[in-house]
């Protein structure tokens, strides 16, 4: 029962649903009734707009598409790639031809983010911290506790301020197709309990280069530094780091667990994957195509977000069985957390990289808190 359960965390099981057709033959009789000419006239119309329907395969424009991504085989993302692919070879506005390149098979992002910005119709993931060396504004979507809900997050992505980022972005040669895929909640993990902002006091925390996570774990009294996430299980075991802050998968992938024992439910950031593609591919596109592009992300996402539900629980339980003791923050303790990090939205080293004035209250305000 524990290999399958541990499966399920490294390569996430593929569900895969067949929807069968039924066909109802009709009544046999021995002498078929008088058919008038305005039904003949009828028929005659639907056979016709039928084969004007069903147009043949070989007849629609070619459309390739390359989805690289540096997951594995059978991980949440790599699920939601192959509904993706799915939906687009199912779909009759082109004669799509869809090639995943799991496991960084096709570059690292900045090779693809270089074959994109050449033209090349590649597809990859990305999240809010990657772009902002793009567009500055994308780096508030990490920032502390800026979501309450993921419904939150996805009414982010409808709003004037996320076309504008998204139309910048645009300008820069990269487009955003796809921002309702999990990536996950983040959780800080430690060598010692955390539960307040004062605990953090002499910790040194592993975290992404980029001001708006330095800062967050900054005021929280911590000693952020910045790491690789491949050299952060060394890191643990040396003592060159306390702790870190990542979602319950990777914590777990990655075997953290076996050098650091503590993790506490803060969520301070929920981490929304945005899949990207060169704005000339996309722009290539009809606007049927384009359409159907973005409509097959939607269906890789409810496909992604499904199995990170399921992974994320899965592994946090393997991780609890292994000894790591995990805490649950009370409504007076969050609040503590809240009001430590709330300073990271008008730091001047962050808030000063925006080109959105006072750009937290904008977002806030426009998913309407």
């Amino acid at each position: 029962m524990k290999k399958r359960v541990t499966a399920l965390c490294l390569t996430a099981a593929l569900v895969s649903g067949i929807l069968a057709g039924c066909g109802g033959g009709a009544a046999k009789t021995t002498e078929a009734p008088a058919q008038t000419q305005a039904e003949s006239a009828k028929e005659e119309g639907t056979q016709a707009e039928g084969a004007k329907a069903e147009t043949p395969a070989a007849e629609l424009p070619k459309v390739n598409v390359k989805i690289g991504y540096e997951l594995n085989p059978g991980e949440p993302a790599d699920l939601g790639a192959n509904a993706v692919k799915t939906a687009l070879e199912s779909d009759g506005t082109a004669n799509w031809e869809v090639v995943l390149y799991p496991s960084s098979q096709l570059g690292n992002k900045s090779n693809l983010i270089d074959q994109m910005l050449a033209g090349d119709s590649v597809v990859t993931v990305a999240d809010g911290l990657y772009l902002s060396d793009f567009v500055p504004d994308f780096s508030i979507l990490f920032g502390p506790f800026l979501f309450d809900t993921w419904d939150d997050a996805w009414a982010t992505f409808e709003t004037d301020w996320f076309e504008s980022i998204n139309a910048e972005l645009e300008t820069k040669g990269l487009k955003v197709i796809g921002a309702d895929w999990i990536y996950g909640e983040r959780y800080t993990m430690s060598s010692k309990p955390i539960h307040v902002p004062d605990d953090f006091k002499g910790t040194k925390i592993s975290v992404n280069a980029f001001p708006i996570q330095i800062k967050t774990f900054s005021n929280m009294g911590a000693a952020p530094t910045p790491m690789a996430l491949g050299d952060v299980y060394t890191g643990l075991q040396q003592g060159t780091i306390d702790g870190l802050e990542n979602t319950f998968t990777t914590m777990y992938n990655n075997k953290f667990h076996e050098v650091c024992k503590y993790i506490v439910r803060d969520g301070m950031v929920k981490n929304i994957s945005l899949w990207i593609c060169g704005a000339d591919f996309y722009n290539s596109l009809t606007a049927e195509q384009q359409e159907a592009l973005i409509n097959a992300m939607h269906e890789g996402a409810k496909a992604n977000n499904e199995a990170v539900e399921t992974t994320s629980e899965e592994c946090l339980k393997l991780m609890k069985e292994a000894g790591v003791e995990v805490y649950e923050l009370s409504d007076e303790e969050l609040a503590l957390w809240k009001e430590a990090t709330s300073g990271v939205y008008t730091d001047p080293e962050v808030n000063g990289s925006w080109s959105t004035p006072d750009l937290y209250n904008v977002v806030r305000a426009a998913i309407g808190k």
